[in-house]
Parts: structure tokens; sequence; C-alpha cells
């Protein structure tokens, strides 16, 4: 095998870090930090205009980086999943060689669930559709399928289908320690026997105040114990019931 020059090849464009606008950072004051972030295996920023942040996850116990809201809404959907058991950003590069030169590339997030890791990149329509990424994404994905890890792409339009976005928003503010533990018992001994109401019923049958018994159901959701349908806005109106 040739020996690895990585100067040999250009895969696009390097960006420059943004100036002059404060990071992002999502409003939660109740993570328990219990550790550190793993380093990111990249730290160039995506582009001219691509401003770095910090994703507060209750999953991994710290706040995971990001650039951008694309990535953003990326995290906040995955952590709303309860599928979803870990969440890692720009995990490591990926390098393959085509016959003249080696490239690399890091994919922007991992995510492990009970059937392994798939790794993921985050971005527009437009550059997804380009010529030389779909070139790449075969490449990565065939290295990372030899070892059994996924490697999938999700864009913009895709990231933002509403309700779907804004009630995993709902459901992760819900998230973590917050919750009444008396008020999640309480809900969730009303689907021992496996039947599914309306979340004004929980309010109603648990004799809590509807912000409550909605805050308790949304973190149960979250730990998967409930289940509630993320395709429909979520109210009064919505179906919890225990999952599939």
């Amino acid at each position: 095998m040739p020996a690895l020059n990585m100067a040999s090849c250009s895969d696009g464009k390097r960006g420059r870090k943004a100036t002059g606008s404060p990071a992002h950072q999502t409003r939660r004051t109740n993570v328990p930090h219990r550790k550190q972030e793993p380093i990111p295996a990249n730290d160039r920023p995506l582009g001219l205009w691509t401003e770095p942040g910090t994703f507060p996850s209750y999953r991994n116990g710290y706040s995971i980086s990001f650039w951008g809201d694309l990535q953003l809404d990326f995290l906040t959907i995955m952590e709303a999943d309860p599928a979803v058991l870990e969440i890692r950003s720009r995990p490591e590069p990926v390098q393959w060689f085509d016959g003249d030169c080696w490239h690399e590339h890091t994919p922007a997030f991992s995510i492990r669930t009970r059937q392994g890791f798939v790794y993921f990149d985050v971005l527009p329509e437009k550059d997804a559709e380009s010529t030389e990424y779909r070139r790449k994404h075969a490449a990565v994905k065939a290295v990372l399928a030899q070892r059994g890890i996924g490697f999938r792409h999700i864009t913009k339009t895709k990231l933002r289908i509403q309700p779907r976005l804004d009630n995993a928003r709902l459901v992760y503010m819900h998230s973590g320690e917050d919750v009444s533990q008396e008020n999640k018992a309480r809900v969730e001994r009303l689907f021992k026997g496996g039947s599914a109401m309306t979340a004004a019923e929980v309010a109603d049958r648990s004799s809590l105040p509807f912000g409550e018994a909605l805050a308790a159901v949304l973190n149960l959701v979250w730990l998967g114990v409930l289940s509630i349908d993320m395709g429909k806005e979520i109210g009064r109106n919505s179906i919890v019931r225990r999952p599939a």
C-alpha cells in the first residue's frame, strides 16, 4: 500500500472560522456534566459563516460540539430519540485511496444504538447532491462497512420536517432529571395495563395539572417508557401509550 500522503490531493476548500459572533449555546441549566466530551477528530469549521456551539446532552452526560444550526437540529432530534444510546461529534477521520491519491473525510456525528454504530453527515441538499460528495459518500460508506459501521447523510429538508422538529425540541426540554419523580410514577402507573389515552386524559386520571402531566409524559417518552406520535403536534389530544 502506498505511503499515506494527505498533501497529495485536495478534497475541497477549507473554511475559516467565523468571527465576531458568540457561539451557539442551547439553553439548559440542569445537565449533570459527568464527564468530558471526547476530543473531536476534526476542529476545522465547515465554512466562513459557520459558528461553533455546544449542545448539553443528558444521554452523554456532557455537552456535544457542533457547527451551525443544521447540526443543532440533528442533535435535538437524536437526543429526543430513546433508541439513541450515545452521540459523538466528529468521531474519526476516514481515509481511502482512489487509485491515484489518498483522501480523508471526518463524518459529522456517530450515533450508537443497540443495533450498533451509524456515522452521519449533516448538510444542505445542494451539497449532498454534488458529484464530489456522492463520490466521497460512496467511498466512506465502503470503508466503514468493512468494520460494521453504517454511514448516512441527512439534509436540511429531512431534518426540518414539522411538527417533528418542534416536538423533538419539546421532548428535549423535558429530558433529564428536572421532572418530578413522583409525577412520573403517577403517570406511569396509568399504563400498566397497556392502555392508550390522550394527554388530557393522563392529566385527569393522574390528578395533575395538565402542564405537569405533560412534562412527566415527555420525560417518560425521552426515557423510552412511553411513546407519543411525533408526527403530529403535541398537545392535549396527543395519544400516549407504551412503546410497541
